[in-house]
């Protein structure tokens, strides 16, 4: 019920919330392939 009380009362939080949630989901395969880059970038550099 506090879940539906906090969407209700927050609609620009609840608007910010969903667009980082997009923008995470849109940048998802990039930011796995950078953090894979660096990862392997550094290992390689050991």
């Amino acid at each position: 019920m506090n879940c539906l009380v906090h969407w209700k009362w927050h609609p620009l939080h609840n608007y910010a919330m969903a667009l980082l949630l997009g923008q995470l989901c849109w940048h998802q395969l990039g930011s796995v392939t950078a953090i894979l880059g660096v990862f392997f970038i550094s290992r390689h550099l050991q």
